[in-house]
């Protein structure tokens, strides 16, 4: 089933080259599954997105992101761009060493509605149509496959008893990913761990500042950051994955116009207690109607070039937190997206 399975699928080295990938990935670029394996993920890139998937991925392992999602650029085997949604994760053994990298891949251009619109995806909007396409099946592959494994531990054979012991893990491991994935997916409960150290705004702001200027590095940004002893409480990895949308948005507003982005952080002047981090950009702007329909789920002002699921996720990491996302717009002048945030705990 997972090598059929509606999504495409692939698992990679630390070196980044494919060790697996399923029957659906291999088609979307036009090869056979054994021609990608051992080849390099950056091949199969489109060149203007090597670097940030290069850096996505170095955090991925580093445990700075859970995971990332992105609509990225494919190079097929036949030299065609093949647009895909991206959503990549890593599995760690129990000392913290990367196991695997773990990517799921949607044709951007796929049309089936019932893929693409259930309507569980407005809660597992992190990993949007490729929980709904293709988890049911890994559970049905992984759950068929622990019932073998415990077949063959029921066996006095030492090897026999050695690999069942093998596969267990193995399958154990899967199984802890997908629930990582489920839970990440729904937004009741912040990523915040118990006794993780509350990080100062300029932390925050610090930690995330190499990828904000990775994606923005065709655009003039600026970065200014005040009352960086500020703590507003959020998650570092949760504060990174709503900067990286709200960045992409702005690029993206700004890429026909060559124009420019800033990000301003400090205590926020409208309301008491909590800091505003500010992503204005001086692109293209929003219709009012638009900026009515703007954080709903599937909705999007960039056609097929969007999946509308960024700014949703966005607002409900901020909301899991006691915040607000607020959005300004003037079409034709620009946008101005504010995360805003309670400061929850100040520096002694």
């Amino acid at each position: 089933m997972l090598k059929s399975a509606r999504v495409g699928m692939s698992m990679i080295d630390a070196d980044l080259r494919y060790t697996w990938v399923n029957e659906t990935f291999a088609a979307m670029l036009r090869f056979e599954p054994s021609e990608l394996v051992g080849k390099s993920v950056l091949d199969v890139t489109h060149p203007d997105d090597v670097g940030l998937h290069a850096e996505l991925a170095m955090q991925v392992y580093k445990r700075e992101l859970d995971n990332f999602t992105f609509r990225k650029r494919f190079l097929a085997k036949d030299g065609t761009v093949v647009s895909c949604d991206v959503l990549a994760t890593a599995s760690f053994d129990d000392d913290g060493t990367p196991l695997a990298g773990i990517g799921f891949q949607m044709n951007a251009q796929a049309t089936d509605p019932t893929a693409r619109r259930i309507e569980s995806l407005q809660r597992e909007a992190v990993v949007g149509q490729f929980t709904a396409a293709g988890v049911h099946d890994i559970r049905n592959s992984l759950s068929a496959l622990s019932v073998v494994a415990d077949t063959l531990a029921s066996s006095s054979t030492v090897d026999l008893d050695h690999a069942a012991r093998l596969l267990r893990s193995e399958l154990d491991a899967a199984l802890s990913l997908l629930q990582s994935i489920s839970t990440f997916a729904r937004p009741d409960v912040p990523a915040q761990n118990p006794g993780e150290t509350v990080a100062s705004l300029g932390t925050l702001i610090d930690q995330a500042t190499p990828l904000l200027r990775l994606v923005a590095a065709e655009t003039r940004l600026t970065i200014d950051v005040s009352d960086a002893s500020a703590r507003p409480g959020i998650s570092p990895r949760e504060f990174q994955q709503v900067m990286l949308n709200l960045m992409l948005n702005a690029r993206d507003a700004v890429a026909e116009q060559g124009g420019s982005i800033s990000v301003v952080a400090g205590k926020s002047a409208d309301s008491e207690g909590a800091v505003d981090i500010r992503v204005t950009d001086d692109g293209v702007g929003m219709s009012p109607t638009d900026i009515g329909h703007v954080f709903t789920p599937y909705f999007t002002t960039k056609g097929e070039n969007g999946t509308g699921l960024g700014l949703s996720i966005c607002r409900e990491i901020v909301e899991r937190y006691s915040g607000e996302l607020l959005v300004e717009s003037t079409e034709g002048e620009g946008s101005r997206f504010t995360v805003r945030l309670p400061i929850t705990a100040l520096p002694d």
